[in-house]
């Protein structure tokens, strides 16, 4: 035998003998230590501490720092219903931003390209559309109701002078712009906006005889100003409105109108809008109206 191999075997001797007493002290009930813990000294360099029996420990003597009894611990794994699941998933989907098209003085020819559009991008849209306009292109109000636009009333004249001179001329001219939708399709509209938007000349004797004969009146919250760019200028002026009108809490309702400069940059405007999370629907009868201050 090396002096290496002896030098160990003298290490190893007591280690043998030290848990060769324990072991006996244990069996004969005489051991003087926690029988629940044993503590090893090795060479004063290390402690090892061995728990015994901790399955037979009372839960009535597992104390916490204020000597009370620990509350017990439920570790059953509760699976959510997958009913509930499925309900907070739609309640996720429900939560999509929604921004509402509106287009004013139509239709015209151009109206037909703006539908195609519309129809790629599966979105919907309201069309306050002027009398002499839809006599004109009958087809084409008749298309908006077959794709599920809303149909609404812009007047007849558009003349400021004219639609307001009175209150009797305000519900006329809408009154007119009324039946021949519903001699067109059928369908008998409340929806309105007048020409220019409500501010300042709606006044409220105004607004009060509109609505005592049936008629919504809705204005808009982002104005694209299409009608004075003519070009895709109207693109960001209209984006960056509708980041403002998202920020106070509010579902864009924007203001376009049915011309060629328009239509030639539409889809820029939906692939910007559907980038930010939007779908497209339409003004309907049950709605609150957004109204000009």
């Amino acid at each position: 035998m090396t002096k290496k191999q002896k030098r160990n075997l003298l290490y190893v001797l007591p280690l043998i003998l030290l848990v060769a007493t324990i072991v006996a002290f244990l069996l004969v009930g005489k051991f003087p230590f926690d029988k629940n813990n044993v503590i090893v000294n090795l060479n004063n360099e290390s402690i090892i501490e061995i728990p015994l029996n901790q399955d037979k420990v009372a839960e009535s003597e597992i104390v916490n720092e204020n000597n009370n009894p620990a509350p017990e611990v439920n570790e059953e794994i509760v699976e959510e219903p997958m009913e509930e699941q499925e309900e907070k998933v739609t309640e996720a989907q429900d939560e999509e931003r929604i921004a509402y098209l509106t287009f004013d003085d139509g239709p015209q020819p151009i109206t037909e390209e703006l539908l195609n559009i519309l129809a790629e991008y599966n979105a919907k849209a309201t069309f306050f559309m002027l009398e002499p306009q839809m006599v004109k292109h009958k087809e084409i109000v008749e298309r908006m109701v077959e794709e599920g636009h809303t149909l609404a009333l812009h007047g007849v004249s558009h003349d400021k002078k004219q639609f307001y001179a009175s209150q009797f001329s305000v519900i006329n001219e809408m009154r007119q712009s009324q039946q021949t939708v519903k001699d067109i399709t059928n369908v008998e509209t409340v929806i309105i906006r007048t020409p220019f938007g409500s501010s300042p000349h709606m006044t409220p004797s105004y607004k009060d005889a509109v609505k005592k004969e049936g008629f919504i009146l809705w204005d808009w919250n982002v104005d694209s100003r299409d009608w004075q760019f003519r070009g895709p200028e109207y693109i960001s002026h209209t984006l960056l409105q509708v980041e403002e009108v998202v920020n106070r809490g509010e579902n864009p309702v924007i203001l376009l109108h049915d011309l060629i400069s328009t239509v030639d940059f539409i889809t820029v405007l939906l692939d910007e809008l559907v980038e930010m999370g939007f779908v497209f629907k339409n003004i309907d009868e049950d709605m609150e109206p957004i109204e000009l201050k």
